[in-house]
């Protein structure tokens, strides 16, 4: 697990905020109001279905988003504004991968490693990290 968290901060760190991207920050303002929080349910439940399956690239190799399809919208951001609200160091961090991070903290996401299948070259799932 400690890997996992850690390729996440790696991914944090080493990726500014885009121009255009929504921020944590950002997003956790829409969550907070009743005006836009519309935008903020949308946000997250595309972020849910984008991604699960999504490859991340790191320094210790290529790793595979999963996410538990059981755990609502309502508690993913629940998740994520606890999580923001402790570390609002990450508020100018892109919202997608803050959400991960928050929900990978409580056990709703999570990476696994993966590997090329050089006869493929399709992504083989290796054991969970």
């Amino acid at each position: 697990m400690k890997i996992i968290l850690t390729a996440i901060l790696l991914l944090l760190t080493a990726i500014p905020a885009a121009a255009k991207s929504v921020t944590a920050g950002e997003l956790q303002k829409k969550c907070l109001s009743t005006a836009t929080a519309g935008f903020c349910t949308g946000f997250i439940t595309g972020w849910g279905q984008t991604a699960t399956g999504m490859i991340l690239p790191t320094n210790g190799g290529l790793y595979m988003v999963g996410t538990d399809s059981e755990v609502t919208v309502a508690i993913q951001r629940d998740v994520f504004l606890a999580f923001i609200k402790i570390h609002p160091e990450f508020a100018d961090r892109p919202a997608d991968l803050v959400l991960l991070l928050a929900n990978g903290k409580a056990g709703h996401a999570a990476l696994q490693k993966i590997q090329t299948d050089a006869v493929s070259e399709n992504p083989k799932a290796t054991k969970p990290l």
